[in-house]
C-alpha cells in the first residue's frame, strides 16, 4: 500500500495508535486480555517516545545543517579574501 492509497482510506500513523489503544482498552475492560496497564495504554507513550525522537533526530539534521552552511560560508569568505 502506498501514501496514496493510506490517504485515500484516511488512516494515518496516529488514527492507528488510537484505534489500538481503544481496543486495547476494551479488551482490558472486558476481561479479554490480563496485561498490565502499562501495555494496554503502551500505544500512548509509544507514540510519544517515537514523536520525540523524530523531533529530535530533526533537531539534530538542521543544527547540522546550520554548521555546514556556516563551514560553506566562513570557506567564501577566505576564497574572495584571497582574490
Amino acid at each position: 500500500m502506498n501514501s496514496s492509497d493510506s490517504a485515500l482510506l484516511g488512516i494515518g500513523f496516529t488514527d492507528l495508535l488510537i484505534i489500538i489503544l481503544i481496543v486495547f482498552v476494551v479488551s482490558k475492560l472486558t476481561g479479554t486480555i490480563d496485561w498490565s496497564w502499562w501495555w494496554v495504554l503502551s500505544p500512548l507513550w509509544i507514540g510519544v517516545i517515537i514523536a520525540v525522537i523524530l523531533f529530535g533526530l530533526g533537531f539534530l539534521l538542521r543544527a547540522w545543517a546550520m554548521k555546514i552552511d556556516s563551514t560553506f560560508s566562513e570557506i567564501d569568505k577566505i576564497g574572495e579574501s584571497d582574490e
